[in-house]
């Protein structure tokens, strides 16, 4: 007789709370996928680029996006940039 031993394997897998860097807002969670990827939430990447490129990347909220882009906005006009196509 063969004795065979079976071993459970424990998975362990983390779970990720995304909140907005602002207004610290709860956006959702999210499970570690088996390789290693995670789903995020708010994911907001601007580039930029003026002699070289400027990248903001946070987790944002839709109204916290908003309001970013509005300031944004409002930098560049008050810089003396107009809006193309207006």
């Amino acid at each position: 007789m063969k004795i065979i031993y079976n071993c459970i394997k424990k998975e362990h897998k983390d779970i990720y709370e995304f909140y907005c860097d602002s207004c610290n807002e709860f956006l959702g969670k999210s499970e570690e996928y088996d390789d290693g990827y995670i789903q995020e939430f708010g994911e907001y990447y601007k580039h930029l680029y003026i002699n070289g490129w400027f990248t903001y990347k946070r987790t944002l909220c839709k109204k916290c996006k908003i309001k970013l882009e509005q300031q944004l906005i409002n930098l560049l006009i008050d810089f003396g940039f107009t809006k193309d196509g207006v």
